[in-house]
């Protein structure tokens, strides 16, 4: 579904291969170790390229050779099994499950029926208000949408009816709020703010009981290293409800209310990776409470309130022994 020499986020490429299904659980894993097994294989397989490895070993950027990916693609036309709509085609007529979308005219777009699973959007130009109205009205079978770097300002409250979507990202648009009906997205497992405009998270977001990655900070590359280059959001009471959490970064910690959300991180027994911004010492000790129930924690990334504040994470008495990133 992605573009031909697109440099793929393997981390995505793994949670939206989870959303829709393709990954099957095996008792004592979670889906995404799974998830990385099956990249890990298709890699060994040469089936798929490395482009960029972490300090850790692990794969972050991939990408398909040319000529395997007009292989793939053609396999494909006969299945319905996905449709890439580029520049070169005026219009599309037929079923498919899923369809990527590649540098189209909105009189293009707004042709688009509801025949699919999940849809992935790249190098558009515009997406008006009132396409995207009638485009959550009428997409209800949606499992994945990706409005990554998309021209968007806006979500509409019809977005709470889309009850099958499982991922969603919002990343490097001009997003500035999320409608309350987005509690309404109960299968929910990925929601991806990333630098978006959102700060204020609603209440509703705690209805999600499926989320499983939550990631919301917008980073300002002009300014050069600094406690203010980084901004979390706001959520609100309740967080400690949603079990099955694994990744919340950033979460912001200087608001009202920040030292009791603190408290119900220990809750998240499955947190694998928790970043907060603008600590005070009084939030950093119930956070050291918390991080002592949280047994799969691998990432922690915390940031004080100025140079001032000295964060002591020396009184957890028991650290997370996988904790691999602090």
């Amino acid at each position: 579904m992605y573009p031909e020499d697109y440099y793929i986020n393997c981390i995505k490429l793994i949670r939206q291969w989870i959303a829709e299904g393709f990954v099957k659980e095996i008792e004592g894993k979670t889906l995404e170790e799974v998830g990385r097994e099956y990249l890990t294989e298709l890699i060994h397989r040469s089936l798929v390229q490395v482009t960029r490895v972490d300090f850790d070993g692990k794969v972050r950027l991939c990408r398909l050779h040319d000529l395997f990916r007009e292989i793939v693609l053609q396999k494909m036309k006969g299945l319905s099994f996905v449709h890439v709509l580029s520049k070169q085609e005026s219009k599309f007529e037929g079923l498919t499950r899923r369809m990527a979308v590649n540098r189209v005219s909105y009189s293009v777009l707004k042709l688009f029926k509801d025949t699919h699973f999940s849809l992935l959007l790249f190098n558009l130009d515009e997406l008006p208000k009132s396409f995207m109205h009638e485009f959550f009205a009428n997409f209800k079978l949606l499992k994945v949408m990706d409005f990554e770097d998309a021209p968007l300002d806006f979500i509409p409250e019809d977005v709470g009816s889309l009850f099958h979507l499982r991922y969603l990202s919002l990343r490097n648009t001009k997003v500035k709020l999320l409608p309350k009906s987005i509690g309404k997205l109960q299968n929910l497992e990925t929601l991806d703010l990333k630098q978006s405009h959102v700060y204020e998270i609603p209440v509703e977001i705690n209805n999600l009981r499926k989320l499983r990655h939550f990631i919301a900070y917008n980073r300002d590359f002009k300014i050069d290293f600094s406690l203010t280059q980084e901004k979390g959001v706001k959520l609100q009471k309740g967080i400690g409800c949603l079990k099955d959490l694994q990744k919340l970064y950033h979460m912001e910690a200087n608001h009202e209310g920040a030292i009791d959300l603190t408290t119900e991180l220990e809750s998240l027994r499955q947190l694998r990776k928790l970043g907060m911004k603008n600590l005070t010492r009084e939030i950093e000790r119930a956070l050291c409470a918390s991080i002592e129930k949280m047994n799969h924690l691998e990432s922690l990334d915390v940031t004080s309130i100025s140079k001032d504040e000295i964060l002591d994470l020396q009184s957890i008495s028991s650290p997370p022994q996988f904790l691999q990133r602090l």
